[in-house]
């Protein structure tokens, strides 16, 4: 009887984890807080095509995201061309010293929207990306963005609040704030304080599949006994 009803909770756990689930807000940070007084960091070539600009979000324990959307704040430069394309990279978590090692790289379209705002003398606009197709468990990952077909005149900036770090997560874990390279990445520095960001991701948590394996070696514990 004890051993049906453990092998009844594994399955009920694992077709939940598989099912269909609505996507949601998984990460804010501070996207909705722009204002005027607002900055940026470049981000793109022309003018700088060795920048890179990582920013963090934190998957919480017991989860895993699959995250699809992407929405993030940008600045262009006037005579700048966007170039239709938009690399988003993760990076691997350090422990203290920022982004690490490129975990994954996609590039997609964007559906760019302007805001009917200018800040600091350039149009500023949302681009989203609905198609990433990314899935994550527990931890602390870097997620950067750039153009890697932007060209013209000057560059695009990943917009910044300027303000402390926001509680960006869904159980309100504190973010840290932004890095950035001169050199494609093979060393960074941190921004400093106020550098936070504005992005979200979109998506879909579920439970941890580690989690579920515990539940079920748990399961079979209690049978064995």
């Amino acid at each position: 009887m004890l051993r049906a009803m453990t092998v009844g909770i594994c399955v009920a756990a694992c077709a939940a984890f598989n099912a269909p689930a609505a996507a949601e807000l998984l990460w804010d940070n501070n996207i909705e807080h722009v204002d005027d007084g607002s900055s940026g960091r470049a981000i793109s070539p022309p003018v700088f095509p060795d920048i890179r600009v990582a920013d963090d979000f934190t998957v919480p324990a017991g989860e895993v995201w699959h995250i699809d959307t992407l929405i993030a704040g940008i600045l262009e430069d006037a005579e700048w061309e966007h170039g239709g394309l938009l690399s988003v990279l993760i990076y691997a978590d350090t422990g203290g010293d920022g982004p690490g090692m490129i975990v994954e790289e996609v590039v997609t379209t964007y559906q760019r929207e302007f805001t009917g705002r200018n800040i600091r003398k350039r149009d500023y606009y949302l681009y989203t990306t609905d198609s990433l197709d990314l899935s994550y468990g527990p931890g602390t990952y870097w997620l950067g963005i750039r153009h890697p077909n932007g060209g013209g005149i000057g560059t695009a900036y990943w917009v910044s609040d300027n303000g402390g770090d926001p509680p960006g997560g869904r159980d309100g874990q504190n973010s840290d704030t932004a890095w950035f390279s001169l050199d494609a990445g093979d060393t960074w520095r941190q921004a400093g304080a106020g550098w936070q960001h504005g992005f979200q991701l979109h998506g879909v948590p579920a439970p941890s599949a580690i989690a579920l394996l515990v539940l079920c070696a748990m399961g079979s514990t209690r049978r064995r006994s």
